[in-house]
């Protein structure tokens, strides 16, 4: 396994938080070559009341070459949805002559990072931490990158609630989906011609930039300094 550690010295002070820490580590299956690379990120801080380490979060992210042509097979024995994004986006690669406003209509290479789960703990829902969060779990393994992909749909706890409801929850489902939606676009994410429920972010162009920067800007009245890489 390797790792990556970004560290944020500062004081959270609007969510009773200190010294935010994103740990990213890569799975490693040894004698074992496959398409795809699998990350795992936690988001940890300290509580202040208690002065103890929580964790805010967790994400797993896939990082592949886009033109292997086993990337697909590989994509479908792991995860449903990691298939989904990751046929959605060759798909719109391969027609792009016919998609003009694609988002990903200026990748130049071929590797991509789908972001197959990003969930944060009850507790850290609905302060705005998540866009944040995810923008800066991209900006770490970005090196190398040009698309970056997703499937925003409900969580299994929170879908798993809406099933028990009448008919479904088809209507809350729609919306728990839209409210995802509305975040991740909130990172530069924007809907695939080929599939509008898979969303890309090309790392190509300066918008993701821009977007990192104007999370950064809109968290400045409770963060004191940026992330800082600390040595793996």
């Amino acid at each position: 396994m390797t790792s990556l550690a970004r560290n944020l010295h500062a004081a959270a002070q609007g969510h009773g938080l200190a010294d935010l820490r994103i740990d990213v580590h890569r799975e490693l299956t040894p004698g074992h070559s496959h398409p795809l690379q699998e990350w795992t990120a936690t988001f940890r801080a300290v509580q202040l009341a208690e002065g103890q380490t929580v964790t805010l979060g967790t994400a797993d992210l896939w990082i592949g070459d886009i033109y292997d042509a086993d990337l697909v097979n590989a994509a479908d024995e792991m995860h449903g949805d990691l298939v989904t994004v990751v046929e959605a986006v060759v798909t719109e690669l391969d027609a792009l002559d016919d998609r003009p406003d694609s988002p990903v209509e200026d990748v130049i290479g071929g590797t991509i990072l789908v972001v197959n789960e990003m969930r944060l703990e009850p507790k850290w829902r609905g302060f705005g931490l998540g866009p944040l969060l995810l923008a800066e779990v991209i900006e770490s393994l970005r090196a190398g990158v040009d698309v970056v992909a997703c499937y925003p749909m409900p969580l299994p706890d929170r879908g798993d609630a809406i099933n028990a409801l009448p008919h479904g929850g088809e209507g809350l489902r729609r919306k728990g989906q839209a409210s995802l939606q509305w975040t991740w676009r909130q990172v530069g994410f924007e809907p695939l011609c080929s599939n509008p429920e898979v969303f890309a972010l090309s790392l190509s162009t300066t918008s993701f930039d821009e977007h990192l920067q104007t999370l950064r800007e809109e968290h400045q009245p409770f963060l004191d300094s940026w992330w800082e890489p600390l040595a793996p």
